[in-house]
């Protein structure tokens, strides 16, 4: 990251690579499944424009980095409709903690903040499954059978937050970490429980003004069976948990040069 000043004088950071992102080029892919939950059905097909994702979820060491911002950069990069006086420290922070683990006890105001700040922005929902599907609309980032061998999940020895150097196996088709299993992701969009039987198929994403904001990925307390990638989630945008992070996206036309 660079941090450079706007014309109007506030400092941000600015997205200087995306050495750390997965490029997943435009096109259609698999959205939902007849098999899943009310919600994830009916199976469909949906077109996104190019973007990044980053690779790993966001970690404990680069959030530290937005914190520290915090104290003397404000709060420019945050949402509108975030409550007054929010702080974002997660909950629970405990900065000693391995640097390389995924930040968790974030709410989708802090998400939303940190990825303004880093100069990216929250995954759609629909990019999230994207890079989880890949191109042939798998039921797991690895493929289309479960192995608890591939994710931190309950089915692990010991289940837990791991690194994005574990579970290499279990990388998705785009090469993203900890799709599934590990810490559960916010994502960008408002939730609706009919949104896969609703929404457009050019760029599907949820409403801004819904109760509820989107959470994917399953998180290391679940089985398997919960894990598959059509699965959706959802919270109160104030939710904090122990299993709860997220990682971020960028339009590919934005993205710097490198």
């Amino acid at each position: 990251f660079e941090t450079v000043e706007s014309p109007n004088g506030v400092r941000h950071t600015m997205v200087s690579d995306v050495r750390e992102m997965s490029l997943v080029t435009a096109g259609e892919f698999s959205m939902g499944s007849n098999a899943g939950a009310a919600d994830a059905r009916p199976a469909r097909k949906a077109k996104l424009a190019s973007y990044y994702i980053d690779k790993t979820e966001v970690s404990n060491a680069a959030y530290a980095k937005f914190l520290d911002h915090l104290k003397t950069g404000g709060h420019a990069a945050c949402h509108a409709s975030e409550p007054k006086g929010k702080d974002h420290t997660p909950a629970a922070w405990r900065p000693e903690l391995p640097g390389d683990l995924p930040v968790v006890g974030v709410d989708w105001f802090d998400a939303f903040a940190y990825a303004a700040w880093a100069s990216k922005r929250l995954p759609t929902e629909a990019e999230w499954e994207r890079a989880a599907r890949g191109s042939d609309g798998r039921a797991y980032p690895w493929g289309e059978d479960w192995n608890a061998e591939f994710a931190s999940s309950a089915e692990a020895f010991t289940p837990e937050l791991v690194t994005a150097t574990r579970f290499e196996e279990g990388r998705s088709q785009s090469g993203c970490s900890n799709l599934a299993g590990n810490a559960r992701e916010w994502c960008a969009d408002g939730y609706a429980p009919d949104a896969y039987a609703t929404l457009p198929a050019e760029g599907p994403r949820g409403a801004e003004t819904a109760a509820e904001r989107v959470v994917r990925g399953g998180g290391f307390r679940d089985e398997g069976s919960a894990l598959v990638s059509w699965r959706r989630d959802h919270a109160g945008p104030l939710t904090r948990k122990d299993d709860l992070g997220f990682r971020c996206a960028l339009d590919a036309a934005k993205a710097e040069p490198h």
